[in-house]
């Protein structure tokens, strides 16, 4: 039977997509789920012991269904939009998504994105991934909670990305896992905020002290940082 390490060794050399974060703790029976890779005719007799050097062989990619399939998911919160039995859903699940999303955050943020909507679509797609490790579904309503998700991942990014500019407005150091690029690039972005707002203030005041006529208008302006993440 194999041991937990070599199944940590075996989700490396079979990853669930390139840059999905693995929470392999949430996979309580992962002696069950070897059998069943078996026989999907994956390889898994050759797992190499800790002393040796992983397989290059590739394999395939899990996908969502392959993780909601696995066994050993008994544990997991269970999302149901009826919430039937020991189901819960999006609203009344006593903040443990969010936590969840933060997570992600913590593990793939690997720049600064405005909104959870300017993320690259393989990110997101990496991050589904990574939240059908923590909870569990039924595989017929997998489009429904992606989009119950996305509405979730989308306050809850601008909730996270809220706290982390209130960091910097006070002068605080930023959370110690957040790469340095990416929290230039905030940095950069919440400065430019700055700057837009003061220019409207000023903006209103010179059409207020000319009768509400304004001033003569002009198409030449600062690239904001938001305007060139939606450029890219």
């Amino acid at each position: 039977m194999p041991t937990r390490e070599q199944f940590l060794q075996f989700l490396q050399q079979n990853p669930l997509s390139d840059g999905t974060p693995i929470y392999v703790d949430s996979f309580q029976g992962f002696e069950t789920y070897y059998s069943q890779l078996n026989q999907a005719n994956i390889n898994v007799t050759n797992i190499p012991s800790t002393s040796t050097t992983p397989a290059a062989a590739p394999t395939p990619h899990m996908t969502v269904d392959d993780l909601l399939g696995a066994p050993g998911r008994e544990s997991l919160t269970v999302l149901d939009p009826l919430r039937r039995g020991r189901a819960t859903w999006f609203k009344y699940d006593k903040g443990k998504i969010s936590k969840a999303i933060l997570k992600m955050m913590k593990s793939d943020l690997p720049r600064a994105y405005p909104t959870y909507n300017h993320l690259p679509r393989d990110v997101k797609t990496c991050w589904f991934r990574a939240f059908a490790q923590q909870f569990d579904w039924e595989r017929s309503i997998t489009e429904t909670v992606k989009v119950a998700y996305e509405k979730k991942a989308q306050k809850s990014f601008s909730s996270n990305l809220c706290a982390w500019k209130d960091k910097w407005k006070l002068n605080k150091d930023p959370p110690d896992w957040v790469l340095e690029k990416a929290w230039e690039g905030y940095v950069l972005m919440w400065q430019d905020e700055k700057v837009e707002a003061k220019s409207s203030r000023n903006s209103t005041n010179r059409k207020s002290e000319r009768g509400g006529y304004g001033i003569a208008i002009h198409n030449t302006r600062a690239t904001s940082f938001k305007t060139l993440i939606e450029k890219k």
